[in-house]
C-alpha cells in the first residue's frame, strides 16, 4: 500500500517558535472542523495522526480525501525536518536570487549539511554565481521546523493561503509518495 501526503511547510518558523506556531494553527484547524479535536491517533508511522474532521472535504480536492482510511488525518512535525517527495525527484532547482531552472545539481551534500545544522548548506546556481542555503532554492522539497502533513489529503491552495496569512510567513507545498 502506498501513503500519499501533502505536506504544506512554514520555511521561516524557527526551532523555537515551531511548537507555538503549530498549536496556534491546530487550534485554528479544529476551530474550522478541518480536523478533530482530542487527543491524535497513533500511526503506523511515529507522528500522531488527528482525523479529519466534518468540514475537511471542503479544503480539499474533489475525491482526494481518505476519510475511510485508518492512516489519513493530519501530521504536524516540529523539527529541523526535510520534507522530501518520497520516490519523487527533488529537482528541478530555482535559484532564489535570478530564477533560473536547473535540472541536476549536486544536493546532497548541503541537504545533508543542512540537516544536521553544520558545514556548508549552500548551493550555486550555475548561471548567477550565487551561493544560497538549500533551504532557499524551490524544488520538489522543502527545508523547516514546522510541516503540516495532509495524509491521503490534497488539499486545496487557499488552506496554504489561509495557514500563510496565520502565520505570517513563507509556506512550500511537497507532495510526498511512499
Amino acid at each position: 500500500m502506498s501513503v500519499h501526503t501533502y505536506w504544506i511547510v512554514d520555511i521561516d518558523a524557527t526551532a523555537e517558535e515551531a511548537p507555538a506556531l503549530a498549536d496556534k494553527v491546530r487550534q485554528w484547524l479544529v476551530e474550522l472542523e478541518i480536523i478533530l479535536p482530542g487527543p491524535p491517533l497513533a500511526d503506523q508511522a511515529y507522528l500522531p495522526l488527528y482525523r479529519y474532521g466534518p468540514a475537511a472535504a471542503r479544503w480539499a480536492h474533489e475525491n482526494a480525501l481518505g476519510h475511510d482510511l485508518l492512516c489519513a488525518g493530519l501530521q504536524i512535525v516540529t523539527e529541523r525536518t526535510v520534507f522530501h517527495a518520497g520516490e519523487g525527484d527533488v529537482g528541478p532547482f530555482v535559484c532564489p536570487h535570478c530564477g533560473a531552472t536547473h535540472d541536476d545539481l549536486p544536493w546532497s551534500p548541503p541537504t545533508e549539511a543542512w540537516y544536521e545544522g553544520e558545514g556548508d548548506n549552500r548551493l550555486t546556481c550555475p548561471a548567477c554565481g550565487t551561493a544560497s542555503s538549500i533551504a532557499e532554492w524551490r524544488s520538489g522539497w522543502a527545508y523547516g521546523h514546522l510541516g503540516f502533513g495532509f495524509v491521503e489529503g490534497r488539499m486545496l491552495d487557499r488552506l496554504g493561503d489561509e495557514l500563510a496569512a496565520l502565520t505570517g510567513h513563507r509556506l512550500r507545498i511537497v507532495h510526498e509518495h511512499l
